[in-house]
């Protein structure tokens, strides 16, 4: 890239000066259109760049629909304040060319806080698209007419997963402005529908964040490794302020890289939940003492556990 290219600065500019009012716009159109709305509409006369994948011929969007493509909107907008909320402003050709170490030491002013009142717009627009989200899910499991041509649908196997997405989306809502504890497991996960206090809990507080507490980020971040690149199992407060005061580096490795290790699992998730990693269920490759043969363990390829070498 040209070592002329505008900055980020430049750029998010250009965004709220020319993309955000027709998002705005856009967002009052649809708000005034009536709760019974259906659009029908042949996959075959949208351009090809937003054409979905699908076999349908004809697709219906409906009230659901809309709510979804509100609340992708409203992120639009969050993140157009989230960037103007604290100090961003790098030179694109240095993003692209340098190293995280030379972009972060060479821009003392990076990661600062700016400007406390667009972090509080960023969180109503958040709050308000994650709402959108949750309403789009009921919106949706509460049509009774024929799915067949809908644009989104959540079939009986998405059912599970679509209400664990509610609840965590309801209670990160709430952790925008105060403390919640999210059934959750970090590790592998598994989110904890019917709660009843035994499972994995993981407290989130994001008031910090967003009520503009923290005068700059970059205390935050983890040293650089040999590479200049962020070494992620080394970060200076696991808890990230305490907005997260139950995570540990331990669960954050695994969080990224999958595990842990040697423990009793029954399927891949159980051992990387994001599938970005490198750990997987597998078999204990030695079937004698004390390799337990069915037993299935989380493991990397290389991992001795106690009961056997697993692969």
């Amino acid at each position: 890239m040209s070592a002329n290219a505008p900055s980020t600065a430049e750029f998010l500019t250009a965004i709220r000066t020319d993309l955000i009012p027709e998002v705005e716009a856009v967002l009052a159109e649809i708000r005034n259109w009536p709760a019974d709305v259906q659009i029908r509409f042949s996959v075959a006369d949208l351009p090809e760049c937003i054409r979905p994948d699908t076999d349908k011929t004809v697709v219906e969007v409906d009230r659901g629909d809309l709510l979804a493509m509100e609340s992708g909107l409203e992120l639009i907008l969050f993140l157009s304040d989230l960037f103007d909320g604290y100090n961003t402003n790098v030179s694109l050709h240095t993003l692209v060319e340098d190293s995280v170490r030379t972009i972060v030491q060479g821009n003392p002013q990076l990661l600062t806080l700016v400007s406390a009142d667009r972090l509080h717009s960023a969180r109503d627009h958040l709050r308000t698209a994650m709402g959108k989200i949750v309403d789009a899910i009921d919106e949706i499991r509460a049509e009774t007419d024929n799915q067949d041509d809908d644009l989104l649908v959540i079939d009986s196997d998405d059912v599970n997963d679509a209400r664990k997405l509610r609840l965590v989306l309801t209670l990160a809502q709430e952790a925008l402005s105060h403390e919640v504890s999210l059934p959750i497991d970090v590790v592998t996960g598994e989110i904890d529908l019917l709660d009843i206090g035994l499972g994995a809990h993981e407290r989130l507080n994001l008031d910090r964040f967003f009520s503009g507490s923290l005068a700059s980020l970059r205390p935050l971040l983890p040293p650089f490794d040999a590479e200049g690149e962020f070494d992620t199992s080394q970060l200076p407060d696991p808890t990230f302020g305490g907005m997260a005061p139950d995570m540990t580096q331990s669960k954050v490795d695994h969080f990224l890289e999958g595990g842990p290790p040697c423990a009793v699992c029954t399927s891949d998730r159980d051992c990387d939940a994001l599938g970005f990693g490198s750990f997987y269920c597998g078999y204990c490759a030695y079937f004698s003492s004390p390799c337990t043969g069915e037993q299935r363990r989380c493991s990397d390829g290389f991992t001795q556990c106690s009961d056997g070498t697993f692969f």
